[in-house]
């Protein structure tokens, strides 16, 4: 995780950097709006290159907001409200094919970094079978990550599992403990906090089965 975080780190910092400088003379006097997208560990470098200075060590003036999801901050950015963002490659795709000019230039993994997380009773993928399970919003990655793994096991989304749009993690979290849904992707620390608290189980990740 150390690694993928400073990895980001020097990725931001080269693009924003990037960007500023291609951009026109009356830029610099603006802030640049950049938007991390969920309470997740691998938003971290936003908020460690805001709050250690890195930004203004560049000669960016930067505002950091939330808006959660890819589907959401794809909106933002097409609107001209945010300059850049963490967005899965999906939105990128999908506003291209509707003739908008998002453009992705970079990654820092090639893995859905998700944690599946279920309550007790589901020891298998397959047990989801007619139980709901939740997403952040259709299009996230939670979304594609989560559709990819049930077609993977054999169910279809939708027809065999119900999927759900609930929110940001704190609010998928809160859904898991009430059982509104039986599983969902989750991100660390989130992920990690469910499992000592809630006593869910870390059903998949990255094609392993494991438990807390």
């Amino acid at each position: 995780m150390e690694v993928i975080i400073m990895k980001t780190i020097r990725l931001l910092g080269i693009l924003l950097l990037a960007g500023v400088l291609m951009a026109p003379a009356s830029v610099y006097a603006q802030k640049t709006v950049v938007a991390w997208t969920a309470v997740s560990a691998l938003n971290a470098p936003y908020w460690i290159m805001k709050e250690g200075g890195f930004f203004k060590q560049e000669g960016l003036d930067v505002d950091l907001i939330y808006i959660p999801s890819s589907a959401t901050v794809a909106q933002a950015m097409l609107a001209g409200e945010v300059a850049v963002s963490a967005a899965n490659s999906q939105v990128v795709a999908d506003s291209g094919l509707q003739g908008g000019d998002m453009v992705s230039m970079g990654a820092i993994a090639n893995v859905v970094a998700f944690y599946v997380m279920a309550v007790p009773e589901i020891q298998r993928v397959e047990d989801l079978k007619g139980k709901p399970v939740g997403v952040t919003r259709f299009g996230a990655s939670t979304d594609f990550g989560l559709r990819m793994l049930l077609s993977k096991y054999g169910l279809t989304a939708g027809r065999d599992v119900p999927v759900l749009q609930i929110g940001g993690m704190p609010e998928i979290a809160s859904a898991l403990s009430k059982r509104s849904i039986y599983a969902a992707p989750m991100s660390y620390p989130m992920a990690y906090k469910q499992c000592l608290t809630r006593r869910l189980y870390f059903l998949t990740h990255s094609n392993r089965e494991s438990k807390c």
